[in-house]
């Protein structure tokens, strides 16, 4: 009896000496993650300035302008719910920038349920040091914030999938719920419903009608207030969604291998190494894994997806960044294991961690304080009545952030713009024109402005570039 309770007290020991170096491993990256993501500037820029604004009118902020119709909501509430606690944009970096820090914990603990605790660790520490992640969390836009909420429902589906037990249907709920969340901060992440049936397919013993039923539950829970609210307000359930991907349309275009060609700016010098291995490890053990495949239909159907879409932007490949880094980890392993110089990997590793680190002495996000934008806002709110009405082409995002007037977009097209007897500009108002905007050829001149009765140039602001101010009146 002795001995057994001798070998109890020292598997407890053990047990418990693992789990503090696990937790002290995690805080100690957390930390160092934190302080790479953490920014305190008020300086924003268009897409940053349009979810500060939904925030702002949730919190009682007159609507002058919004973008409901096709923006995310949730990242807006989450900030709108913070405003009560401290009504600065500040709050709103902090908690984006933890959201991003604490998505090395969950990669952990995903990782750790899908291959092992070697993986698990080379996969928190690869998304705690990756640079586009790291210049992504120092934005208030809404890609890390999605990371985040997908890195948690795969933790919840894994673990449920691993629990192996009848009373798991929390956890298929709440990996249902966290992929609703993911999806209501970056609408790219409805993705996740096709992979969830891939995963399915790939592990059909682990389920039944049941754990299903609670999974989509969970998703439900969400997304079916969200429907109604877009079917109350716009007539279409799916309205946002379908929106949303019209203005992508509508954007400047760039060709279908534009992903493929600015492909290293996701990867970094990890991912190449990373993938490169596990790809070159994959044919020459001729094995992959199930969670493999899955890990790799994350990969590519969203990049075939994403390459088929009219515009396309670097950022938008941040939905690929878990299977990226998740791949990676497992290649790196390998790495690890099977060749023989470890320093030499060690090493490599370690450059690879510690070229983000450079993020403490610069600021790889460049911001404009101070903007032609913010200077036109300050004139606005001086010198025009609370019901004017103010029309823009350029810069509309800030003049609805930094004023209280009501905003309506002037016609994008120059002939409509010109067009006298349309009433796309019904009402008299204020029409505000950027200098920028005389470089491009849709937008009309400040010499056409000057030959057209209906604007009276009242003010120029000289900041940055020149900012025209026109008193406008219809002429019907």
């Amino acid at each position: 009896m002795k001995r057994k309770e001798m070998k109890t007290k020292m598997k407890r020991k053990k047990k418990t000496k693992k789990i503090k170096k696990e937790f002290l491993f995690i805080l100690i990256l957390l930390l160092i993650g934190f302080s790479l993501r953490i920014f305190l500037t008020t300086c924003y820029y268009w897409d940053e300035l349009i979810y500060l604004q939904h925030a702002e009118i949730l919190s009682g902020k007159e609507n002058n302008y919004n973008e409901f119709d096709f923006r995310p909501p949730l990242l807006s509430i989450l900030i709108a719910g913070l405003y009560s606690l401290w009504h600065n944009p500040i709050i709103a970096n902090i908690f984006v920038s933890l959201l991003a820090t604490f998505s090395a914990l969950f990669a952990y603990l995903a990782a750790k349920e899908m291959f092992n605790m070697k993986v698990a660790m080379i996969a928190a520490i690869l998304l705690a040091f990756w640079p586009i992640h790291i210049y992504v969390s120092k934005t208030l836009l809404v890609h890390t914030t999605a990371i985040f909420f997908a890195l948690a429902s795969l933790f919840f589906l894994k673990k449920a999938e691993n629990k192996n037990k009848k009373n798991n249907s929390l956890l298929f709920f709440l990996a249902g719920v966290f992929i609703a969340f993911s999806i209501l901060t970056r609408f790219t992440y409805l993705i996740l419903i096709p992979l969830i049936l891939v995963n399915i397919v790939l592990f059909r013993k682990k389920y039944d009608i049941k754990k299903i039923f609670y999974g989509i539950t969970g998703m439900l829970v969400l997304i079916l207030p969200y429907l109604i609210w877009a079917y109350v307000n716009y007539g279409n359930a799916f309205h946002t969604f379908k929106t949303a991907s019209l203005v992508v349309s509508w954007s400047t275009k760039q060709p279908w291998h534009f992903y493929l060609t600015n492909s290293w700016l996701l990867l970094g010098l990890g991912g190449v190494v990373g993938l490169g291995s596990w790809i070159f490890f994959k044919i020459k053990d001729k094995k992959i894994t199930k969670e493999e495949i899955f890990l790799l239909a994350w990969f590519l159907i969203p990049l075939v997806y994403l390459s088929f879409m009219v515009h396309k932007e670097v950022r938008f490949l941040m939905v690929i960044l878990i299977p990226t880094i998740f791949l990676s980890s497992v290649g790196f392993k390998n790495l690890f294991e099977k060749i023989r110089n470890k320093k030499v990997i060690l090493l490599l590793f370690l450059v690879i961690i510690l070229i983000p680190l450079f993020s403490f002495f610069y600021s790889p996000y460049i911001r404009t304080c101070d903007s032609d934008a913010q200077r036109a806002s300050s004139w606005i709110m001086e010198n025009t009545d609370k019901t004017g009405i103010i029309y823009a082409q350029e810069e509309f995002t800030a003049l609805a952030y930094y004023t209280d007037r009501k905003i309506i977009l002037a016609p994008f097209n120059k002939t409509r713009f010109f067009d006298t007897t349309a009433d796309y500009m019904a009402y008299p108002g204020y029409y505000i024109y950027f200098e920028k905007q005389n470089k491009t050829e849709t937008f009309p001149k400040i010499q056409e402005l000057e030959q057209d009765s209906r604007f009276d140039l009242v003010e120029i602001i000289k900041n940055k570039e020149r900012v025209y101010i026109y008193n406008y009146e219809p002429l019907i």
